[in-house]
């Protein structure tokens, strides 16, 4: 029978296959070793003293001791959103004025400026009292706006509740009161005596339909300064006049005043008269009055042939007591007016992508005056500019 020798050739090869492992063994230790010796050398040069972001703690006689923990390197990859503009920073210039305007009533609004407010980005909030038709937006306790009608309950509006001015003290603002004073529909609508007139002695109507109260009569003055008074009673600590000129608009030379052809008065010393008498009812509340104009209306460097015409129609802002604030609307651009609060008319909703952009063009073209006033048409602005 035959027989068979055992197969002995794989013996030889699982011999080889062992060495060869081992000798990869032996080279990947050598490597291990060299990494490590490299890393402590890395370690030694230098500053002994641990980076205080690894957490080491410096060892007696200066030498570094090793972390406890290895650092993380994190490496952030660059957003491809684009990054939000800063907003600018407030003038910290004291005195400088930074202020919106808006209607008391609407909720919105109102709860927009106490968050500008408390953000830094504003300090002081325009709330408009009374409109160019002469209504109030509060219930007045003056006797005439009663018997007129230019209370909100007389027109079937709404009321600001006056209480609610603590929530803007309270985000730290000065508050400033802004009332129409020379266009006013409401004491014509009740008796004309009050009103500007024809020469006929029939009521005299601007380009909108809107009537003007006669500077020349002491009631209509009277008037004026009585709810000037009032606001300041009710805790503003200033009220902004509007439209205290002669009517601007309409047929103006056709307008009729006893006291100018009659007693002979001119235009700005009745004005300048009313200024000083506005001055002394707010003194006497414990606050005080501005004034807003446009610039035509208002006396700078190279306005002067404009100014001359308003002055003689009896539109140019008159001279006023000393110390008392201007807010001039329409400055050109490039022109400064360092004694002037600047007033500018934004364009866009306050939803739009363009209405911080515009908001913060207008802070920063007010750097040559006194302050700036931002008014949009619904009262409402971008939370950031």
């Amino acid at each position: 029978m035959a027989s068979y020798e055992p197969y002995r050739g794989r013996r030889r090869g699982r011999r080889v296959f062992t060495g060869v492992v081992i000798v990869l063994i032996l080279i990947a230790a050598a490597i291990l070793v060299l990494a490590v010796t490299h890393r402590l050398d890395f370690l030694s040069e230098g500053d002994a003293s641990p980076s205080p972001s690894l957490g080491g703690e410096p060892s007696p006689g200066g030498e570094s001791s090793e972390p406890s923990v290895e650092p993380t390197f994190i490496v952030e990859t660059p957003s491809s959103e684009p990054s939000e503009e800063p907003s600018v920073s407030p003038d910290a210039r004291p005195g400088f004025l930074r202020a919106v305007r808006l209607d008391p009533r609407d909720d919105v609004a109102f709860a927009g400026a106490v968050q500008l407010a408390q953000d830094g980005l504003i300090n002081t909030v325009v709330l408009e009292m009374g409109n160019r038709r002469g209504g109030l937006n509060y219930e007045s306790g003056v006797p005439l706006a009663g018997e007129a009608g230019a209370v909100p309950s007389a027109r079937g509006e709404a009321a600001f509740d006056v209480s609610r001015l603590d929530e803007l003290r309270s985000a730290g603002v000065r508050l400033v009161a802004e009332l129409s004073s020379l266009k006013e529909s409401y004491l014509g609508n009740l008796n004309t005596t009050y009103a500007v007139k024809w020469s006929d002695g029939r009521r005299w109507l601007d380009g909108e339909l809107l009537g003007w109260l006669d500077p020349y009569n002491a009631d209509s003055r009277k008037y004026v300064e009585d709810l000037t008074a009032e606001l300041i009673g009710l805790g503003f600590d200033e009220v902004l006049l509007t439209n205290f000129s002669f009517p601007t608009t309409g047929l103006t030379d056709f307008t009729y005043f006893e006291g100018e052809s009659v007693d002979g008065i001119s235009r700005s010393d009745i004005l300048a008269s009313f200024a000083s008498e506005l001055r002394e009812a707010a003194d006497a509340a414990g606050g005080s009055i501005s004034f807003e104009v446009a610039a035509s209306q208002y006396p700078y460097d190279g306005n002067s042939e404009a100014y001359s015409a308003a002055e003689a129609a009896g539109t140019a802002l008159p001279s006023l007591p000393d110390g008392t604030a201007v807010y001039v609307t329409g400055i050109p651009e490039g022109v400064a007016i360092p004694e002037a609060v600047a007033v500018t008319e934004l364009e866009n909703d306050y939803t739009s992508p363009e209405a911080a952009g515009e908001a913060r063009a207008a802070a920063e073209a007010a750097n040559g005056t006194s302050g700036f006033l931002l008014v949009s048409a619904d009262g409402r602005y971008p939370a950031s500019f």
